[in-house]
């Protein structure tokens, strides 16, 4: 249902955008005086503009999926769809002059301004928001920029990030299955873009965008463990919440929770038995799936000078992350 809404609403945006822009095309065609106007020419040409910018944007998608994409060639393809493509329209089908067509083109550039006006201030703070995640806490659930190998254990296909200082020991697969690094090749493959919807109610295992309580201008994508006034600790691979076994949901069974990071083995964790996690009335709990090198409620040491070190505040939130929507072969709905 919710995907079904989300692509209801986009559908409806796009509607309102262009409808604007025949509208104001319109006003343009009458302002610079365009002979012989009809309504199926007007149609024409927003309908064919519409099917090439679509065309132009498909051909950037392409390159940058295949790593091709530079500034540059998003410029040209931005001046391309915004001023070339509907000014050599105009200019085709009401058989006048370049000069002439850019007098007819102008009010349209009203429509995405206030496209991008109605995006910034409403659409985004309330309604949902696109990102990406540049490493991979989260595999393999969200990828970041990441490496592909094979599980020795089942065979299925396993991440992780590039070798760093901070990572450099482990990769985990489609199976939750944590294993030793492997480099059976170096390419690094691009990250999975996804929706933040900020209308939902954030639910126990749901992946949540939040700001960072260290850092509130950066924000991170974890999964939702630990709610308001719950005691969080991590022993033998499972949670606990309020010294309970947690219940995992089915796509979760095989996930593992270390209560120990093997790359900073002395690192004292928060969420352990020694050092369990109490959540105050407005705190929540965050874990990475890949636990082996996430850096998560586990072992954040600060937090924002006002909550628990280990807590993200509910005033944090930003929103569910509920779609992947890129590449298509990622894609998925979480809610």
């Amino acid at each position: 249902m919710l995907t079904a809404g989300l692509i209801s609403l986009f559908a409806l945006v796009i509607l309102i955008v262009i409808i604007g822009w025949t509208y104001l095309l319109y006003v343009g065609l009458q302002l610079a005086r365009v002979p012989n106007q009809t309504r199926l020419k007007l149609l024409t040409v927003t309908g064919l503009n519409v099917v090439l910018s679509i065309c132009v944007n498909l051909i950037d998608s392409v390159f940058l999926a295949n790593g091709l994409g530079n500034p540059k060639l998003d410029i040209l393809l931005g001046i391309a769809i915004m001023i070339a493509i509907p000014t050599t329209l105009i200019s085709w089908i009401y058989g006048i002059g370049i000069r002439q067509a850019i007098h007819a083109w102008l009010p349209t550039v009203l429509s995405p301004v206030l496209a991008v006006v109605f995006m910034l201030f409403i659409f985004r703070p309330y309604v949902l928001e696109t990102m990406e995640t540049p490493a991979n806490s989260m595999a393999p659930t969200v990828l970041g920029p990441h490496l592909v190998s094979n599980c020795p254990l089942c065979g299925k296909k396993a991440f992780s990030n590039e070798p760093s200082k901070y990572y450099q020991n482990f990769m985990i697969c489609e199976n939750y299955h944590t294993s030793e690094l492997q480099l059976e090749e170096k390419t690094l493959h691009p990250q999975d873009k996804f929706v933040v919807t900020k209308f939902l109610k954030a639910q126990r295992w749901d992946l949540i965008a939040f700001h960072h309580p260290e850092e509130p201008g950066v924000i991170y994508m974890k999964r939702l463990v630990g709610l308001p006034g719950e005691s969080i600790t991590i022993n033998d691979g499972s949670v606990y919440i309020d010294q309970k076994k947690a219940e995992l949901p089915n796509a979760l069974k095989e996930i593992e929770y270390f209560s120990s990071v093997p790359v900073f083995p002395d690192m004292k964790l928060s969420g352990t038995v020694e050092r369990p996690a109490n959540l105050s009335s407005d705190e929540y709990f965050v874990l990475g799936d890949f636990s082996a090198e996430s850096i998560d409620s586990r072992n954040w040491e600060h937090g924002d000078g006002v909550h628990h070190a280990y807590a993200v505040p509910a005033s944090h939130i930003v929103g569910v992350v509920s779609h992947i929507y890129w590449p298509p072969s990622r894609w998925k709905a979480f809610r």
